[in-house]
């Protein structure tokens, strides 16, 4: 009897232990033909049914692990703005600011797209500033 009882706890255990659900990708973001610097990749499933998941880029390689599912991907890359706004004496405010390096057609309204179909580490985009 105690032999079963150890032999269900120890199959619960390892089926417990069993795959996340989630699969490795990763790729390299370019801009212009060049790496991207730094910035950072946001994955957001297309059904609206798993969790969204965000990676920073380092010189052009990101990776992270995404749920087998489509994605609608945003690419942001920030950059110090050329105005710098001036120190407000009464309240906060002033200092540096950024712009956004990419065109909105890769983040905010992003064209991107990625299928998860399994372990990649070739899920690369190559972006244009014009």
């Amino acid at each position: 009897m105690l032999q079963r009882a150890v032999a269900v706890v120890f199959a619960v255990l390892l089926v417990g232990c069993g795959s996340s659900g989630l699969t490795p990708v990763g790729g390299v973001v370019t801009l212009d033909g060049q790496p991207l610097v730094e910035g950072t990749i946001h994955f957001a499933p297309a059904d609206g049914q798993s969790p969204s998941q965000a990676a920073v880029i380092r010189d052009g390689s990101y990776s992270t692990e995404l749920t087998k599912t489509s994605y609608q991907v945003q690419i942001f890359a920030p950059k110090p703005a050329k105005v710098v706004a001036k120190l407000d004496e009464n309240g906060p405010g002033g200092g540096p600011r950024v712009e956004e390096l990419l065109p909105s057609r890769y983040n905010v309204q992003s064209e991107l797209t990625l299928n998860v179909a399994g372990p990649t580490r070739a899920a690369n985009f190559e972006l244009r500033s014009k």
